[in-house]
């Protein structure tokens, strides 16, 4: 029979495990805590009162869906601009609002925001902000692997991608260049100062192309791509039985067998968390949304399998 412990025994044992108890309850709550350092921060969201009517759609979603994603974790204040806003008014506005953050949505509201010298940083959201032009956020440009990626559904044996670019493109062709070489491919650029040489540059490299190896991407270039550059090597692409990919959704609907465009909820959700970690730099889309035009994808693969157009969010040609 063993003795039976003293109070004082009884009593240390007690103080021992409500020790042991708060010291778990502490470490578990460190992450809350976190959180809730997070939550202090105060982020100004800028958005156009009257979007282009091409962009209204996606810059409402990308603002509200913002709103929604910030609101979860910090302290939020929302403002429609007008493209007249003086910089006196917009350093009042992120005075005012007490921000240590302030995002810009869609490409018309960052030019006046950064025009303005803000006291505060500011992040780009759905515009497609480049390296070095003193913007940080989420570029609407996606990133050439998540394209290459698909390419590679289509067409597994394909070796090389060839692209004709602007000089200022430089810095993605470097991007898609690396991208290309992970996947045991090349990437062939053809710089081109000006539209004329582009159109031509573009309809020579279809017409060279081998169909079972090659493939074409269309960069986004409203300038050089007009519909009638894009509908002329459509023609020829079809012709040759040539693949042809492009980074802009319009180019779907005319015929090119697949494009990329950005998800507004996915946009908002990271630039929303760049916002709270204090993020910066240029990011690339690397998660975008993709559209498959079906009569092109079944012209170009014999006996189609259905199960290549899974995930694709958009089917252009179906009957």
């Amino acid at each position: 029979m063993q003795p039976k412990a003293s109070p004082e025994t009884i009593s240390t044992r007690r103080r021992r495990l409500i020790k042991r108890r708060f010291l778990l309850t502490a470490l578990t709550a460190l992450p809350f805590a976190g959180a809730q350092g997070l939550a202090q921060r105060r982020v100004l969201v800028c958005f156009p009162r009257s979007p282009l009517p091409a962009d209204a759609a996606f810059i409402r979603s990308v603002t509200a869906s913002l709103v929604e994603f910030l609101r979860r974790s910090a302290s939020t204040v929302s403002s429609a601009l007008t493209l007249s806003e003086t910089p006196e008014r917009l350093v009042e506005l992120a005075r005012s609002s007490r921000a240590d953050v302030i995002i810009g949505v869609g490409a018309p509201t960052l030019a006046i925001l950064q025009a303005a010298r803000l006291p505060v940083p500011l992040l780009a959201a759905a515009a497609p902000i480049v390296p070095g032009a003193g913007l940080s956020g989420l570029s609407t440009i996606a990133e050439p692997s998540a394209q290459l990626a698909v390419l590679a559904r289509f067409a597994p044996a394909a070796k090389r991608v060839f692209v004709v670019h602007q000089p200022s493109d430089g810095w993605l062709i470097e991007i898609a260049r690396r991208a290309a070489a992970s996947r045991g491919m090349s990437l062939i650029a053809l710089s081109a100062t000006n539209g004329r040489d582009a159109a031509v540059d573009y309809l020579n490299t279809v017409r060279s192309m081998n169909s079972r190896t090659d493939a074409l991407w269309l960069t986004s270039q409203p300038g050089v791509l007009t519909t009638e550059l894009v509908q002329a090597i459509v023609e020829q692409a079809w012709n040759a039985s040539a693949l042809v990919y492009s980074s802009a959704l319009e180019h779907v609907t005319q015929g090119v067998l697949f494009g990329t465009y950005p998800d507004p909820r996915r946009v908002a959700e990271r630039v929303a968390r760049m916002a709270l970690a204090g993020s910066n730099g240029v990011q690339l889309d690397s998660q975008p949304n993709t559209a498959v035009n079906v009569r092109t994808a079944t012209h170009l693969v014999s006996r189609l399998d259905m199960s290549l157009l899974a995930g694709f969010t958009i089917r252009f040609g179906e009957r």
